[in-house]
């Protein structure tokens, strides 16, 4: 788990700080791509978690493998893109915040053709 800290030393003890993160981007393991991605048995939820004490940044959630917008949040070298920029401000010296991310798996809902669009055929 990432820390993002400031030592209490570096900064007077008046001053405050501004953190901003953007465009952030977190890489798969090509082998978590090769055998769950690819595979297509289920769907991958995302989320990014930005804390620093009580106050909470939560990022978009992003999601793979159910074939939309693969392209846009996944490049091709496994990399998931977020497009939030999370800011903190007044921050003082010495804070600590954490970057945390998230991931759900859930099963794609297969539904057959004829029950999704109430087709039923008769029979005589």
């Amino acid at each position: 788990m990432p820390f993002i800290t400031a030592s209490k030393n570096d900064l007077g003890p008046s001053c405050h700080g501004k953190l901003s993160i953007s465009e952030m981007t977190v890489e798969l393991k090509q082998d978590f791509i090769r055998s769950k991605v690819l595979v297509g048995k289920s769907v991958y939820h995302f989320i990014v978690l930005l804390k620093e004490r009580q106050h909470v940044e939560v990022s978009s959630l992003v999601s793979i493998g159910n074939g939309r917008n693969n392209a846009k949040v996944l490049d091709t070298d496994g990399c998931l893109h977020f497009p939030n920029t999370f800011t903190l401000e007044n921050l003082d010296p010495g804070f600590k915040a954490e970057l945390e991310v998230f991931v759900l798996e859930t099963q794609k809902e297969f539904l057959p053709h004829e029950t999704k669009y109430h087709i039923f055929k008769k029979v005589n």
